[in-house]
């Protein structure tokens, strides 16, 4: 189950064709993010909104979020300033699963990451044969929900060399 839910999101979030070579030209420019724009804006749309993600996407707009790429049919990416990493919404069978926040790689960003996750109630870190080496990181937490945590850095041919910490709810 759990290897089934990770790649699901690793494959709507593009890991799938991941390439480190970096020779592709993106599309789009991903804005750099510090460290506490990228946790705080994981923590208001992400983390606060795992249980409905619905609610997530309203409040992105009511914050002046556009949605500014759609990947896959699935991924919507959302934009709100040249300053603010993007935030992107996936969603399986039409409903949303999982949330993630974009962003330039820094190597000050890694450290931020792990230090939330060491502040979210019930997080254990976890690894799964042939898909942890995709990630820099992954955890799980059951409180509320069974929720998969993963951050990792990849190239993608929309948004070049980026990175993405990425919470999703465990599908039935």
């Amino acid at each position: 189950m759990i290897r089934r839910v990770f790649l699901v999101i690793g494959l709507s979030f593009g890991l799938s064709g991941c390439m480190e070579t970096g020779t592709s030209s993106p599309k789009v420019a991903v804005s750099k993010a510090s460290p506490a724009s990228f946790i705080t804006t994981f923590d208001r749309y992400c983390a606060a909104n795992i249980g409905n993600l619905d609610k997530a996407v309203r409040l992105l707009q009511k914050d002046g979020y556009v949605p500014m790429a759609k990947i896959d049919k699935t991924l919507t990416v959302y934009s709100r300033s040249p300053n603010q990493p993007f935030v992107g919404i996936d969603s399986f069978k039409g409903s949303p699963i999982a949330c993630a926040v974009i962003s330039q790689p820094d190597k000050s960003l890694k450290p931020a990451v792990t230090a939330y996750m060491g502040r979210v109630r019930g997080a254990r870190p976890i690894e799964i044969d042939d898909v942890r080496g995709n990630f820099d990181a992954s955890w799980v937490t059951d409180v509320p929900y069974k929720t998969f945590y993963v951050a990792f850095t990849s190239s993608d041919p929309t948004f070049g060399r980026i990175y993405t910490f990425l919470a999703g709810k465990a599908q039935n």
